[in-house]
């Protein structure tokens, strides 16, 4: 079996109480039957007996939460008192494995960290290298009979145009709304081919925009030009650019409230941004670009890194359902709204910005979209809309 890693992926520690939002609050953590058949198993003379069979919801699998949507099982330290009683092996595969996320496919795991934690996205956005990736390989033998459905090929061509998609986003030579327009636009190119049947005409896509991709090859001048064009017209466009801006800002409605102080700051950014009308968008646009090229000198970087964590952790599951479109233009949403966001709190604090907020913005975001099934196939659908 080969297990990819992203090159911060040894980085991460978790940071237990000192950490500014627990992960053991605001959700809901399943249990594992492997995990409850344990705790069931616990001696009836064991002092933490009671205080585990009351904090579980046995019928739902989950541990119960109080009042304030902590963890039954989370102290005033933010610590785990069952890890204090039962130790590290007492730990569900929830708990013992986040922010660790997994992405299979026949033969080959993808390991992430997920940025909802905050530590992860402190990493991650205080990374200024581009991020590469590595693997590892171990004995164990893949199960073929759970994958004999697998289509190897089209995995492959994903492959690919992830590959290519994450070296434009890494091309740091353009503009990153620009890199980001490229992808979102190839992306549809490549979508109609699936669409069709002609999967193989995917590479003569990807030659398109840059050429022979074994050579890693930037993106093609035409294209550059093409596309800039295009994105000029666009932002010189208040209406277009306030409708559209509006229109993609209104499809976080479609999706579930998992924190209502999320909810809040959302309904918060709507007002303050598009409260108005679409010359003060724009002109708010601006002025928020001219600032954060002027004092968040990193900014850029931070775009690409949301983005190519987004691609590198979904577009190859496309491999299932075929969204290639969706899984990229999601990718590059996510940017969006941390972008928008992060503008509504500029302005709310007298239009100024620390790194700290946008690691809590993009924490946040991912929060509440990643910890959902049903929000990743909402966004997943409303891209493809």
């Amino acid at each position: 079996m080969i297990y990819t890693y992203p090159d911060y992926y040894k980085e991460f520690k978790c940071i237990a109480d000192e950490c500014k939002d627990t992960c053991c609050a605001g959700w809901q953590i399943v249990v594992d039957d492997a995990s409850l058949k344990r705790y069931k198993s616990v001696s009836a003379e064991h002092e933490f007996k009671e205080r585990l069979d009351k904090s579980i919801d046995w019928k739902e699998e989950v541990f119960k939460q109080d009042e304030c949507r902590r963890c039954a099982f989370l102290n005033e330290k933010n610590l785990c008192d069952m890890y204090v009683a039962l130790g590290e092996e007492s730990l569900c595969h929830t708990c013992a494995t986040y922010p660790r996320h997994i992405e299979e496919f026949e033969n080959l795991r993808e390991v992430t960290l997920s940025i909802s934690c905050p530590e992860v996205a402190r990493i991650l956005l205080c990374k200024v290298d581009k991020v590469t990736f590595y693997e590892e390989e171990n004995g164990e033998e893949e199960c073929l009979d759970d994958y004999e459905d697998f289509d190897d090929l089209m995995f492959g061509i994903l492959q690919d145009v992830r590959q290519v998609m994450i070296s434009i986003m890494q091309d740091r030579t353009l503009d990153v709304r620009l890199r980001s327009a490229i992808v979102w636009e190839m992306a549809d190119e490549l979508q109609e081919c699936i669409d069709n049947g002609d999967a193989f005409y995917c590479q003569d896509v990807l030659e398109k925009y840059v050429g022979d991709i074994s050579l890693n090859n930037s993106v093609s001048a035409q294209i550059i030009k093409e596309m800039k064009s295009k994105l000029d017209d666009f932002l010189g466009n208040p209406k277009q650019y306030y409708d559209t801006s509006l229109g993609m800002f209104k499809k976080l409605y479609q999706l579930e409230v998992l924190m209502e102080d999320w909810e809040q700051q959302v309904d918060e950014a709507a007002l303050m941004l598009y409260g108005k009308d679409e010359k003060y968008y724009a002109s708010l646009c601006r002025e928020f670009e001219e600032w954060l090229n002027s004092n968040m000198f990193y900014w850029q970087v931070q775009f690409e890194q949301i983005v190519v964590y987004f691609l590198s952790t979904y577009l190859c599951g496309a491999v299932y359902d075929g969204w290639v479109a969706s899984k990229t233009k999601m990718s590059v949403a996510a940017a969006f709204y941390i972008h928008e966001i992060l503008m509504s709190v500029w302005l709310k604090n007298g239009k100024k910005l620390v790194e700290e907020d946008i690691i809590n913005v993009t924490y946040r975001y991912s929060r509440e979209l990643e910890h959902s099934d049903i929000n990743l196939d909402e966004m997943e659908e409303c891209m493809s809309q």
